[in-house]
């Protein structure tokens, strides 16, 4: 059964090979079979189809009987046969002329208006002379069959009738009388008939999806005419693409470059990292459905929509990247569905560092990913080829429906490095000299004192354990001797570490063989979740080395029995193609330092394409992962990115030509979870392009734990708070959220907060936040909101002057808000109130000009920032200077105390949440960067009322009050890095936006210890 919501193409590609194998023997079967090429030629425009249609129609006509009608193998007339061949004639002579065939096409018109027999199959063929010459006698013919023919077949007359004169006396008379399918309306079920009835014309295709989906569960391919069904399907389908495609992409990214790529004969999809000629030679067998387009041009929705499929064939080294919580580990699990899928017989490892691909067993039941799911009309599913393997020391910790097998390695898989590595020792100190010989000895054999006699111990070669290294460094005399042997403390140091080894869970005297790793068609995921950072490079190492020497190996014989040579090479494992799939591959082949993965997975990049070895890595930092990585991908896939060495890093790395509009960084940092920007390097493509991720048909277990939510208004999606799991603060009731809920108000606060809110005079403008933040630090922050959240609405156009201003006013926020609206919409703006970062801020356009201003209050000033672009400059600062007018006439209100920023209800939050004791104090010269977070109570500033009321006041000298003014101040900054510290884990500023408010905060605090000191 076909996979509805699939790329048609793939279908398409199963079909164009099942077709050229199909071999009629009835005249019925050779009327199917020309019937197919009809469409498989409509399907592809292929001049083979063209010439097997010429071919078999020849066939056809010498076969008719005199009487115009076809004859069964008995003998005996076929109506079905001569109807289905009349279909297809007819078409066929609506695209070319044909006297051949318009004679045989005549002859059988003229045998059906001859015939008194009532027969469904005669009002078929009256029905095509209709079409053909529009000649009434047909229709007549076909009302007279009415009163003759069996009552239960009278419906499908009236829909002929229908079909050929579109008059509706002939639909209700149909409608009295159908008797509806299963779980259909009669309407539906003669909207099915229709189709069906017309020989599966493509204008009579059925738009309701219902019965879309029934004709896709109704294709298998046994039969000659199962495949016209199949051809017909794939056709009708393909005519609803450019009215439904649109809709899968809700806000696309506007790109003018012009853009070459390689499409499907159906132009349903777009293929990258392939080239014509396989795609000519495999159609689209062999490729990943991973999303569609998700850009458009300004006045063209041009490929908008569009599926995108990556070529599977080639071992790719394919590179995503991306912010946290972009999407990285959702693209990739994409990716491995569709290897898992494939059926191709690769083999798939997947190092899973987060122990959350386990889940592709099961079908994705996250409510929002379902209807997420159905809108791209796929179906959820899980994967029986997924096998999850687990450390062996691991394995009984870890629920049962999480695990398959344990994995283990044997230590002589390790070398001499490796050991260094993981043992954080220098490869040729005295440790690691020590460790080299060691392993030596103990493969190819060595002296050992034991008892006080010296004894040979003959070597292990690869089958020795980490107990045979230990008993060698005690008892092996070189190793041993005082003269040239080792110091005492130096083998007891190597002792120690290879006994801690034993205890990491990961070795075990047999190991896991390559095979039952990487099997053909089967997914493998190795969860190393359980191991610290050393330990899983030196897993991942140890892997990518032994797939590589064996696919070499492999590679090397494959091709030498090509030429007729026979080689005796020993090979560990007889393994297929195999994709190596890593997450957080900047901590295993970083750019600074070496893992026990970096050589290996150098290699793997460099040397892994001729034996058939793909590469899938994953990392939130391109700008941290070794260049020598870096530069063998060829297929590069970008989430959203915020650090600009990082953005940097995407563009020079990009296989293919990055288009202007992308390489604004305000681009990369305004692109929704789950749109990346795909690059290639296939000669087929000539630039990225923005692409939408599917949903995934498994579960996804990649999201964050997360709070109960409060109700929000329905038509708002609630935003949950990230993990608090560290901070103590997890409620009992856990409600487990999908990504696809924390992409939707993710997206719409990355896409500027598209929802606005028109003000009215009953509507109570959204109070902005009040922090305990410095004036010139809260006023930068407000900047940076303005600059990088409304970059596209400040500028639409090119060449856009720019004018900023900053205000600090007494008045009250809310009143500023009000005034700047009213008076803005006074002036002709077409003005809106959006809210980012509980900021809000107002967005205004008039002309060619734009504006927006933001809002935030602290202990001492409400601080207002506008910025306004324009083409002409004088414009801009026009806009400026009326708002500027507006805020400084507004009276003086009073100041408010500072609240937490928090995204739940404060009231809920503070009655939830436990008494903690408060913060130990700092001393002025030492600060901590990372500060405990006084959660448990509001960040408030102590008022008048809550100080002693008797207070010894000291007179006091005026550098000792300029010292107290300086502890004080360092003091009040302190407590905003708290402050701070405690907004960035709720998850209520990006790690970007945090890193550059903390870096101020400690320029500030120098800035007064120094002072301080003088």
């Amino acid at each position: 059964m076909l996979e509805r919501g699939r790329p048609l193409c793939e279908l398409l590609t199963e079909l164009l090979q099942n077709v050229s194998q199909m071999e009629p023997v009835t005249t019925l079967e050779k009327a199917y079979l020309l019937n197919s090429y009809v469409l498989a030629q409509k399907a592809t425009e292929r001049k083979f189809f063209q010439d097997q249609i010429n071919s078999l129609a020849g066939q056809l006509v010498s076969l008719q009987s005199d009487s115009g009608a076809w004859l069964s193998g008995s003998g005996k007339v076929d109506n079905e046969a001569t109807a289905t061949i009349v279909h297809a004639f007819r078409i066929i002579l609506k695209e070319s002329e044909n006297e051949q065939l318009r004679k045989s096409l005549e002859s059988s018109l003229n045998y059906a208006l001859s015939q008194e027999s009532a027969d469904l199959n005669i009002a078929k063929i009256l029905y095509e002379g209709y079409r053909y010459k529009e000649d009434e006698k047909f229709l007549d013919k076909m009302v007279e069959l009415i009163s003759v023919i069996d009552t239960d077949k009278r419906v499908e007359v009236f829909l002929l009738l229908l079909i050929a004169t579109d008059r509706m006396e002939y639909l209700e008379k149909a409608l009295k009388i159908t008797k509806p399918l299963d779980n259909f309306s009669s309407q539906e079920t003669v909207d099915f008939l229709i189709w069906n009835l017309s020989g599966f014309d493509v204008d009579r295709y059925p738009k309701q999806l219902n019965l879309r989906k029934y004709i896709a569960e109704q294709i298998s391919i046994k039969g000659l005419k199962d495949l016209w069904w199949a051809f017909a399907y794939i056709v009708g389908e393909a005519s609803m693409i450019s009215i439904e495609r649109e809709n899968l992409v809700e806000v696309p990214k506007i790109v003018d470059t012009p853009i070459t790529v390689l499409k499907d004969n159906l132009g349903e999809s777009i293929i990258l990292g392939r080239s014509k000629a396989t795609q000519s030679k495999l159609g689209c067998k062999g490729t990943f459905y991973i999303g569609c387009v998700g850009e458009r041009k300004s006045d063209d929705k041009h490929l908008l929509g569009c599926k995108v499929l990556l070529d599977g064939v080639k071992p790719h080294v394919v590179f995503i990247s991306g912010h946290r919580g972009s999407g990285k580990s959702y693209t990739m699990g994409v990716i491995a569905e569709e290897l898992a899928e494939s059926r191709l017989g690769i083999a798939t490892v997947l190092v899973d560092p987060m122990g959350i691909f386990w889940s592709m067993k099961y079908p994705n039941w996250e409510k929002r990913e379902l209807e997420s799911l159905d809108k791209w009309n796929l179906s959820p599913k899980g994967y029986d080829n997924v096998k999850v393997f687990i450390p062996i020391g691991f394995y009984d910790k870890v629920p049962e429906q999480t695990k398959d097998a344990p994995f283990s390695l044997r230590p002589s898989e390790l070398t001499a490095d490796d050991w260094c590595h993981t043992f954080s020792i220098e490869r040729f100190s005295t440790l690691g000299l020590l460790t080299e010989q060691v392993i030596e000895k103990v493969k190819n054999g060595y002296k050992a004192s034991i008892d006080d006699r010296e004894v040979d111990i003959p070597g292990k070669g690869d089958n020795y354990t980490i107990d045979d290294l230990i008993i060698c460094i005690e008892n092996s005399t070189d190793i041993i001797s005082e003269d040239r042997g080792f110091r005492r403390d130096t083998r007891r140091a190597l002792i120690a570490r290879f006994s801690s080894a034993k205890q990491w869970g990961v070795f075990s005297a047999k190991g896991t063989s390559l095979m039952d790793l990487a099997a053909p068609n089967q997914v493998s995921v190795i969860d190393v979740s359980q191991l610290d950072d050393s330990l899983r490079a030196l897993v991942i190492g140890i892997l990518a080395r032994r797939i590589l020497k064996v696919r070499s190996q492999i590679s090397r014989i494959e091709e030498a029995s090509q030429l007729g040579e026979a080689v005796d090479e020993k090979v560990e494992a007889e393994i297929p193609v195999t994709w190596l799939m890593i997450d957080e591959a900047h901590l295993l082949a970083p750019s600074r330092g070496v893992t026990a993965a970096s050589d290996p997975l150098i290699d793997y990049a460099k040397l892994g394409r001729k034996p058939g070895c793909g590469l899938v890595l994953v990392t939130q930092q391109p700008s941290a992962t070794d260049s020598r990585i870096l530069s063998q991908l060829d297929i590069l896939i970008t989430h959203y990115l915020s650090y600009e060495p990082d953005i940097n890093a995407f563009i020079k790395r990009s296989p293919a030509e990055v288009p202007l509009e992308v390489k604004d960084s305000g681009f990369l940092r305004n692109i929704p979870i789950g749109t990346t920007i795909v690059s290639d390097e296939s000669i087929t493509s000539n630039r990225a392009l923005v692409v939408k991720i599917r949903p995934r048909l498994s579960q996804h277990s990649g999201r964050e734990a997360l709070p109960k939510m409060v109700e929000e208004p329905a038509s708002i999606p609630s935003k949950p708070l990230k993990t608090l799991e560290k901070m103590g603060l997890i409620p009992e009731e856990i409600e487990t959220t999908s990504e696809i809920e924390v992409e939707a108000y993710e997206a719409l606060e990355e896409l500027k907060e598209k929802e606005m809110i028109e003000i009215r005079p009953d509507l109570s403008i959204p109070p902005p936040p009040v922090i305990s933040v410095p004036t010139d630090i809260a006023s930068d922050y407000l900047e940076r909101i303005l600059e990088y959240r409304f970059y596209d609405h400040l500028y639409p156009l090119p060449k856009m002057e720019r004018t900023k201003q900053k205000i600090l006013t007494q008045a009250d926020s809310a009143e500023v808000i009000r005034e700047v609206y009213n008076k803005l919409r006074e002036g002709g703006w077409q003005t809106e109130i959006n809210t980012s970062k509980d900021v809000p801020v107002i967005t205004g356009s008039k002309d060619k000009s734009r504006l927006v201003l933001g809002v935030l209050e602290n202990e001492e000033n409400t601080i207002v920032v506008i910025s306004s672009t324009s083409v002409l400059r004088n414009d801009a600062v026009n806009a400026i200077t009326l708002l500027k007018e507006v805020v400084n006439s507004l009276k003086k209100a009073p100041r408010k105390s500072p609240k937490p920023k928090l995204l739940l209800e404060k009231k809920k939050i503070e009655e939830e949440l436990p008494e903690l004791p408060a913060p130990p104090s700092r001393s002025i010269a030492i600060i901590e960067e990372r500060p405990e977070p006084e959660i448990h109570k509001p960040l408030e500033k102590p008022t008048i009322a809550e100080q002693p009321e008797e207070i010894e006041i000291e007179q006091k000298s005026s550098k000792e009050q300029e010292k107290e003014m300086i502890i004080k101040e360092v003091q009040k900054f302190q407590k905003y890095l708290r402050s701070l510290h405690e907004y960035y884990e709720l998850g209520r500023m990006t790690e970007d936006e945090y890193i550059f408010l903390k870096r101020k905060t400690f320029e500030k605090i120098e800035q007064l210890r120094r002072s301080l000191i003088d």
